[in-house]
């Protein structure tokens, strides 16, 4: 036993002992009576206030005590006093180079034999550095934080050891994490597994070649939506490699990412459209006819088709990047005939958006019914008409188009003796979706299509 081994020495049960103990000590020490006053200061606290042994009982330490924070003091002083109990604070006093130190205060209350109170037994420790570094370590925080917050950034740090993390604002936002939320698993047991194994290899990484690691994961949000999330920080190691704690900055990066992939969406969906309407162009220089017409002719039917597909690829562009208005392309076909003869088509029909692939084709259709409606048909006399109709309905679980185009109070109509690529267009190539259907009828009254197309 320790006890045992002093009461060995030379010195056991002198005062020596004890004085060199206490003047030797590594701190500074103090004694205080039952009203407050020092009895006793060892070594260092007597260098500190610069004060001789002998003029102890003339020292008042209130005198070294910062005027700013003789109010703070008073408090915790007085109430420890009067019950007799320990006390722990904090105040500047003033050295004896005329120098304010902050010493943090830790005493305890002392008895006698007979468990009268006699006063305290004090230990000050000189935290002034300490609370500098702390309060500069806050200010550049807090600093962080400022800019963090200004960019979208949260920071964060995670002990790898421990598992304990700590977090700004920003950083407990985009976490999804409360404040009391301090360990790792609070928030990487919402990231998948295999996104896991990429944020646990890029940390280790890091440490490892002592390079910043920069990992994107997704996230699980408590609500259950899902975030991807880019961290980029350094991590600490201790000197055989083993990482210890992971520092950084996260952001969440969610809405970049889907605009990215949307670009790439975009970028093969362009080329598939360049595709098919290179193939379009292709379909209608060779499919009309040079046959019975002039190259004025050639040139005005040609052109005429051009005019139609550019319209309704100009409306695709124009409007949303997955749909296009039926109503303004359509009005954009007939304008033309419409701005000479307004009454002379009629439209009804709702709302309809209809998918890129299928309003392209459309667009040709209804340029081909005009066109034909225009040189033969009912729009060919001053008093025929034509009415384009369309609506939806649902058809085996789908929701179709069924588009109506017909034609009354033009010449007597008759079936073409051959099929030219408008016919095909018409009864063939638009309808090859399945589900869909195309009917032209070429009834003396007057010409008649309706078509049946899925909107999925």
């Amino acid at each position: 036993m320790p006890w045992t081994l002093l009461q060995q020495t030379p010195e056991a049960d002198t005062l020596d002992l004890y004085r060199a103990i206490i003047e030797g000590a590594p701190a500074m020490l103090w004694l205080g009576d039952d009203i407050g006053k020092c009895v006793f200061l060892n070594r260092r606290q007597r260098e500190f206030w610069g004060v001789d042994i002998d003029d102890l009982a003339r020292f008042d330490w209130g005198r070294t005590l910062h005027p700013d924070d003789r109010d703070a003091l008073a408090e915790p002083f007085s109430r420890a006093m009067r019950d007799r109990t320990p006390m722990d604070v904090e105040a500047r006093y003033r050295r004896a180079d005329g120098v304010y130190r902050r010493l943090h205060t830790s005493a305890a209350p002392r008895f006698n034999e007979d468990g009268r109170f006699v006063g305290m037994v004090c230990v000050n420790i000189d935290v002034t550095e300490q609370r500098a570094t702390e309060s500069d370590l806050r200010a550049a925080k807090d600093a962080l934080a400022l800019a963090t917050a200004a960019s979208d950034l949260g920071w964060g740090t995670w002990n790898l050891s421990t598992g304990r993390t700590e977090w700004d604002a920003r950083g407990r936002e985009l976490m999804d994490l409360d404040e009391d939320e301090r360990d790792g698993n609070d928030w990487f047991a919402r990231v998948p597994r295999e996104d896991r194994e990429i944020i646990t290899e890029a940390v280790a990484r890091s440490g490892r070649d002592l390079r910043p690691f920069n990992v994107t994961f997704r996230l699980r949000r408590k609500t259950g939506t899902e975030r991807r999330i880019h961290a980029s920080g350094t991590t600490e190691t201790t000197p055989d490699g083993t990482a210890t704690r992971a520092t950084g900055l996260v952001r969440d990066i969610t809405e970049e990412w889907r605009e990215k992939q949307f670009q790439r969406l975009i970028i093969r969906e362009l080329n598939h459209r360049m595709k098919n309407l290179l193939g379009l162009v292709n379909a209608l220089v060779s499919q009309t006819t040079t046959e019975g017409r002039s190259a004025t002719e050639y040139r005005t039917a040609l052109r005429g088709r051009l005019d139609a597909l550019a319209a309704s690829s100009r409306l695709s562009v124009d409007a949303d990047a997955d749909a296009l208005d039926l109503h303004g392309l359509a009005s954009s076909i007939l304008a033309p005939i419409r701005a000479d003869r307004p009454d002379a088509v009629a439209m009804e029909g709702g709302p309809l958006r209809l998918p890129i692939h299928n309003g392209r084709m459309i667009g040709l259709a209804l340029h081909e019914l005009a066109t034909n409606a225009a040189k033969y048909g009912a729009l060919s006399v001053p008093d025929g008409k034509v009415s384009l109709s369309w609506r939806t309905e649902s058809r085996d679980g789908r929701d179709c188009l069924v588009l109506t185009w017909q034609e009354e109070g033009g010449p007597k109509v008759a079936a073409p003796g051959s099929r030219g690529f408008g016919t095909r267009l018409l009864e063939h190539v638009i309808s090859e979706d399945p589900g869909a259907s195309a009917d032209l009828a070429f009834a003396e009254s007057g010409l008649r299509y309706r078509l049946v197309l899925p909107l999925d």
